[in-house]
C-alpha cells in the first residue's frame, strides 16, 4: 500500500510539472524536493530512497525535453546540485523521522512497561488489603471465639429438627458474613432436593425442588460427603455447598449463593466446615431425641401427630416464619369422623416429606405443607377432593386458635 501511494503522489506531482511547463507557467517551489520531503515525511526511510530516485528520473525527462542531450544533461554542474540536493534532504529527512519514530516506540514500550508494574503492584496493594482484612476477621474471632461458640451452640440447642435448621439459616450469615442461605433436605434416595429454610431478605429465586441428577457437583458432595466450593463460578451453583450427615447419611444441604470469590478463601471453608460440624452435632441430637419419642409423637397406629407435638411444630414453623420468611400453610380437613375412615393414613401418602398431618386439643385434623405459599393451597386441596377428601386453608390470624 505505500508503494501504491508514493507512486500515485509521484505521478500528481509530474502532471503539476507537466501542466506548469505547456502552460508557460514558472513554479517557484521544486515541486520535486517538496514530494520527497513529505513522502519522507509520512512513510520515514522506507519510502525515501524511491521518491529519490523517481524525482531524479523526472528531472532528466524535463530536462531532456527542452533540447539537453543526455551525456551533458548528467555532468551538468546544476543536475548534479539538485541530486545532491534530493538525496541530502531525503537522507537526513529519512534518518531524522526514523531516530524520532524509534525514540518515540521506546518511550511507549516504557509506558507499558510502567502500567504493567503499576497493575501488578495494584493488584499486589488489593490481595495485600483482601488477606489484611482477613487476618483481622481472625483475630477477632480468636479473641471472641469462646464467646462465639457458646452463641452459636446456645441458638442451635433445640430437640426439634426443624428448629435447628430455622436458626441455623442466621448462624450462618452471621458468622461467615453472607446474606444468600439456603438449607435443602435431602428425599430419600438422594433423588430430590426440597427448599425447607432460606434468607429472609434473599433476592435469589431458587426453585423449592431440585433434581439432583441435573447437576453433577450436586451428585458428587452427596457421594463424597465434602464441601462444594464453586470455583469455576458457574451461575446456576451456590458458591459454597456443605452436607450435613447423619448416621453416614446427606440429610441436609447448606448452600450459600452469593459470595464475594475473593472471600473464599482457605480460612473461610475452614470457618464454614467448622460451622457445619456445629450444626451436624445439633442436629444428631435433635434426631435422636426425635427417634426416642418417635412413638409418644403419633396417635397410635397412625402418622398422625398428636396435639402437644404438633402444636410445637407448628410454634417452631411460625417463628420460622417470622424470622427467615420461610413459607408455609395450614389446611384444615372438614371431616369429624377421620379416624374411622383412615383419612390420615391416606393424606400421609399424598404429601411431601416434609409435610405433617396432625390434630390440635379438639381433635380436629390438619395438614401442615412446608415451604409452601398460601396461593399455592388451591393446588392442595384439589388433590385432596380427588381422593374425596375436603379441605380449607387456614388464615394465619387464625394459627393461635389451633395451637389452643
Amino acid at each position: 500500500m505505500p508503494y501504491i501511494e508514493n507512486i500515485l503522489s509521484f505521478v500528481i506531482i509530474a502532471l503539476l510539472s507537466e501542466y506548469a511547463k505547456t502552460q508557460g507557467r514558472e513554479i517557484s517551489v521544486d515541486l520535486k524536493l517538496a514530494y520527497i520531503i513529505v513522502i519522507g515525511t509520512v512513510y520515514r526511510s522506507k519510502q525515501v530512497a524511491l521518491s529519490i530516485v523517481l524525482s531524479c528520473l523526472l528531472f532528466i525527462f524535463e530536462n531532456k525535453d527542452i533540447g539537453h542531450d543526455m551525456i551533458s544533461l548528467i555532468y551538468n554542474t546544476n543536475t548534479l546540485i539538485h541530486f545532491s540536493l534530493y538525496i541530502f534532504v531525503g537522507t537526513v529527512l529519512g534518518y531524522a523521522i526514523d531516530n524520532r519514530m524509534v525514540e518515540i516506540e521506546n518511550k511507549q514500550d516504557e509506558i507499558e512497561e510502567i502500567k504493567e508494574k503499576f497493575n501488578f503492584l495494584y493488584e499486589m496493594h488489593n490481595e495485600s488489603k483482601i488477606v489484611r482484612k482477613e487476618l483481622q476477621e481472625q483475630i477477632l474471632n480468636a479473641e471472641d471465639s469462646f464467646g462465639k461458640i457458646y452463641k452459636i451452640t446456645s441458638k442451635l440447642d433445640a430437640l426439634e429438627p426443624e428448629k435447628v435448621f430455622s436458626e441455623t439459616v442466621g448462624v450462618i450469615e452471621e458468622i461467615m458474613k453472607v446474606k444468600d442461605v439456603f438449607i435443602f433436605s435431602v428425599s430419600k434416595g438422594a433423588y430430590y432436593l426440597r427448599l425447607i429454610s432460606n434468607s429472609k431478605d434473599s433476592n435469589i429465586n431458587i426453585s423449592k425442588s431440585i433434581k439432583v441428577s441435573d447437576y453433577i457437583e450436586i451428585k458428587k458432595l452427596i457421594d463424597t460427603k465434602e464441601i462444594f466450593i464453586n470455583r469455576n463460578l458457574k451461575e446456576e451453583l451456590p458458591m459454597m455447598m456443605a452436607p450435613i450427615v447423619v448416621n453416614d447419611t446427606v440429610v441436609a444441604i447448606i448452600a450459600i449463593y452469593t459470595m464475594e470469590f475473593e472471600s473464599m478463601a482457605l480460612y473461610k471453608q475452614n470457618l464454614f466446615k467448622v460451622i457445619t460440624g456445629l450444626i451436624t452435632s445439633s442436629l444428631i441430637r435433635a434426631y435422636e431425641y426425635d427417634q426416642a419419642i418417635d412413638a409418644e409423637k403419633y396417635i397410635d397406629g397412625t402418622s398422625v401427630l398428636k396435639h402437644a407435638h404438633f402444636d410445637k411444630l407448628l410454634q417452631s414453623k411460625i417463628v420460622a416464619k417470622q424470622k427467615n420468611n420461610t413459607q408455609f400453610i395450614l389446611l384444615k380437613i372438614i371431616e369429624k369422623q377421620w379416624r374411622s375412615k383412615m383419612i390420615g393414613e391416606n393424606l400421609k401418602n399424598a404429601i411431601r416429606e416434609l409435610d405433617y398431618v396432625g390434630v390440635n386439643s379438639k381433635d380436629e385434623l390438619f395438614v401442615l405443607a412446608s415451604n409452601t405459599k398460601l396461593e399455592e393451597s388451591k393446588f392442595l386441596i384439589e388433590r385432596f377432593e380427588k381422593m374425596n377428601i375436603h379441605a380449607k386453608t387456614i388464615e394465619k390470624d387464625e394459627y393461635d386458635g389451633i395451637a389452643s
